[in-house]
Protein backbone atom coordinates (compact mmCIF):
# COMPACT_ATOMS: atom_id res chain seq x y z
CA UNK A 1 0.00 0.00 0.00
CA UNK A 2 1.79 3.25 -0.97
CA UNK A 3 0.69 5.57 1.84
CA UNK A 4 1.95 8.80 0.43
CA UNK A 5 -0.31 8.50 -2.85
CA UNK A 6 -3.30 8.32 -0.30
CA UNK A 7 -2.41 10.53 1.23
CA UNK A 8 -2.43 13.20 -1.88
CA UNK A 9 -5.83 12.04 -2.72
CA UNK A 10 -7.47 12.32 0.28
CA UNK A 11 -5.94 15.81 0.28
CA UNK A 12 -6.72 16.46 -2.85
CA UNK A 13 -10.53 15.02 -2.48
CA UNK A 14 -10.99 17.49 0.46
CA UNK A 15 -10.04 20.64 -1.09
CA UNK A 16 -11.78 20.32 -4.21
CA UNK A 17 -14.70 19.23 -2.16
CA UNK A 18 -14.92 22.23 0.13
CA UNK A 19 -13.91 24.09 -2.80
CA UNK A 20 -17.11 23.17 -4.66
CA UNK A 21 -19.27 23.26 -1.15
CA UNK A 22 -17.74 26.95 -1.04
CA UNK A 23 -18.91 27.87 -4.67
CA UNK A 24 -21.89 26.36 -4.56
CA UNK A 25 -22.80 28.75 -1.76
CA UNK A 26 -21.42 31.45 -3.14
CA UNK A 27 -23.15 30.99 -6.64
CA UNK A 28 -26.62 31.27 -4.76
CA UNK A 29 -25.50 33.82 -3.72
CA UNK A 30 -24.82 33.67 0.08
CA UNK A 31 -21.79 34.86 1.91
CA UNK A 32 -19.86 33.97 4.66
CA UNK A 33 -20.61 36.55 7.77
CA UNK A 34 -20.94 37.24 11.57
CA UNK A 35 -23.95 38.71 12.70
CA UNK A 36 -22.38 39.78 16.49
CA UNK A 37 -23.93 42.66 18.27
CA UNK A 38 -25.28 43.57 21.48
CA UNK A 39 -28.87 42.73 20.56
CA UNK A 40 -27.97 39.15 19.58
CA UNK A 41 -26.41 38.96 23.25
CA UNK A 42 -29.30 40.82 24.70
CA UNK A 43 -31.08 38.10 23.75
CA UNK A 44 -29.26 35.49 24.44
CA UNK A 45 -28.92 36.32 27.71
CA UNK A 46 -32.69 37.18 28.14
CA UNK A 47 -33.15 33.35 27.63
CA UNK A 48 -31.07 32.58 30.30
CA UNK A 49 -32.90 34.62 33.17
CA UNK A 50 -35.83 33.44 31.88
CA UNK A 51 -34.43 29.54 33.16
CA UNK A 52 -36.75 27.27 35.83
CA UNK A 53 -34.43 25.57 37.87
CA UNK A 54 -35.14 21.75 35.76
CA UNK A 55 -33.17 23.65 32.86
CA UNK A 56 -29.37 23.21 32.51
CA UNK A 57 -26.77 26.08 31.36
CA UNK A 58 -24.04 24.69 28.88
CA UNK A 59 -20.83 26.98 28.80
CA UNK A 60 -17.65 27.15 27.13
CA UNK A 61 -14.23 28.88 28.60
CA UNK A 62 -11.31 29.03 25.79
CA UNK A 63 -7.90 29.40 26.98
CA UNK A 64 -5.02 29.97 25.33
CA UNK A 65 -1.74 29.68 26.28
CA UNK A 66 1.34 31.41 24.81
Amino acid sequence: MNLKQSLFIAIALSIIAVTSWELYWRSQGKTPDLDDNKDLWAVQRAKVDKLTSNDVVAYRIISRFI
